[in-house]
C-alpha cells in the first residue's frame, strides 16, 4: 500500500524541485549571456572565483540554514532561500505579522503562514523593482535628493535595530548575553563570514541554559 505524503514531505519535494529549477536558470542566464558575446571565462579563473566564494559563503550558508529552518520553516527556508533578503526583508514581515497574530510553534498553521509571508514579501520586490526600472529617470532626482539620502544610509541598522528591540522586549535576559557576545566579536574583529557562526554558538548556549533554568524551576514548583 502506498504510503500518503505528509504536509513536509509535500514541502520538500515542491522545495527540492523549484530550488533545482532555480539553479538551472541562474546557470544558464550567465551561459547564455557568454555564449551569446563568445567570452568564456578560463577555467583556472573559473576555480580561483569558486574558492574564493566558497571560503566565505559556505560556511554562511550552512549556519543560515540552522538559523532560519527552525523558526521559519521549511517551506519559507526554500523559498527564502531563492528570492533572498532574508535578514532585512523576510524576516522583519514575519516578525510584524506574529505580532498581531498568535500561533503555535512549530504548528503547521504557522509554517503556512510564513511560506505567505515570503511569497507576498517576493513579490512585492519584485513589483517595486519592476516599477523602479520602468520608471527610473523619474526616480533617479528624487532618489539622488541630498537630504533623504540619510536615510538610505541607516536602513540595515534600522532592520536590524527593530529585530533587537522584539528580541529585547520578550526576552531581556537572554539579549543582554548575546548582546555582549556580538560586542566581543566586534572588538577582537571577528571576519563577518565567521560572525554568523558564533552567534550561533552563542544561541546553542543559551538555548541549553534557557532549558535548564526551565527544567529546575517545574521541579520545585
Amino acid at each position: 500500500m502506498k504510503k500518503e505524503k505528509t504536509f513536509h514531505d509535500k514541502i520538500h519535494l515542491v522545495g527540492r524541485t523549484t530550488s533545482i529549477i532555480c539553479i538551472l536558470g541562474f546557470s544558464a542566464v550567465g551561459i547564455s549571456i557568454c555564449q551569446s558575446l563568445d567570452i568564456w571565462p578560463s577555467i583556472p579563473a573559473t576555480i580561483t572565483a569558486t574558492i574564493s566564494i566558497f571560503t566565505y559563503a559556505l560556511l554562511i550558508g550552512i549556519v543560515e540554514f540552522f538559523v532560519w529552518l527552525p523558526r521559519i520553516g521549511p517551506g519559507a527556508t526554500y523559498l527564502s532561500f531563492i528570492t533572498g533578503n532574508i535578514s532585512n526583508m523576510k524576516i522583519p514581515s514575519m516578525e510584524a505579522v506574529f505580532n498581531i497574530i498568535e500561533v503555535e510553534e512549530g504548528s503547521e498553521k504557522k509554517e503556512v503562514l510564513c511560506i505567505f509571508i515570503t511569497a507576498v514579501a517576493s513579490l512585492l520586490v519584485i513589483v517595486l523593482l519592476t516599477i523602479i526600472i520602468l520608471f527610473s529617470g523619474v526616480f533617479q532626482p528624487i532618489l539622488s535628493w541630498p537630504p533623504i539620502q540619510p536615510a538610505f544610509s541607516y536602513v540595515s541598522p534600522a532592520i536590524f535595530g527593530i529585530l533587537a528591540y522584539s528580541a529585547f522586549r520578550y526576552r531581556p535576559i537572554l539579549s543582554i548575553f548575546t548582546f555582549l557576545g556580538v560586542c566581543i566579536a566586534i572588538y577582537i574583529r571577528l571576519p563577518m563570514a565567521y560572525m554568523a557562526f558564533f552567534g550561533v554558538i552563542i544561541g546553542i548556549c543559551l538555548l541549553f541554559i534557557n532549558l535548564s533554568i526551565k527544567k529546575i524551576l517545574v521541579k520545585r514548583s
